[in-house]
């Protein structure tokens, strides 16, 4: 093979493996194709796609304290952030502070339910959501993450319970 032929099938195969490693939190399938000798690997999404969805409900028994007000925790669901450090803020609207963050990107962090009745926009690294996820931050504190850290597509985690009355501010 030339060698110039060669730069540039390993250039595209480069070029398609980084698309891969990128988050999906626009689009709803990631569609990769590498060309490699006379083969094609064609990938819709997965594994990028698989790994968007929360996990099953999970027992852990906690109490939540958020702003002022306490609810019980009894079960929890792990979902895929894309961006370690994801800061935790202490409520889900204009007056928000970080109260601390999520240190590693992945499928290592556990929310309790999630809620889309907030008016106010959160926008960051070009992407924008009303909606949001209650967690612990991993300094102990308790808080709320914007949806646009979870891997997927438009504020996706697929699975992820709904929160109940009780659990808003």
């Amino acid at each position: 093979m030339q060698t110039t032929e060669r730069r540039r099938r390993v250039g595209t195969a480069r070029r398609a493996l980084s698309a891969l490693r990128r988050p999906l939190v626009r689009g709803a399938a990631t569609v990769a194709s590498l060309a490699v000798g006379s083969t094609a690997l064609v990938g819709f999404g997965s594994p990028a796609y698989a790994a968007t969805a929360c996990g099953a409900q999970v027992s852990k028994q906690l109490v939540a304290h958020m702003d002022g007000y306490s609810f019980n925790v009894s079960h929890v669901q792990y979902c895929p952030i894309w961006k370690s450090n994801t800061p935790v803020y202490n409520k889900p609207y204009t007056t928000r502070q970080v109260v601390g963050d999520l240190v590693y990107a992945g499928s290592s962090n556990w929310f309790v339910c999630r809620s889309s009745s907030y008016t106010d926009t959160y926008s960051a690294y070009g992407y924008s959501s009303k909606d949001w996820a209650i967690t612990m931050a991993d300094n102990g504190r308790w808080g709320w993450v914007p949806a646009v850290y979870f891997n997927g597509s438009e504020n996706y985690w697929a699975g992820l319970r709904q929160c109940t009355t009780y659990e808003y501010p």
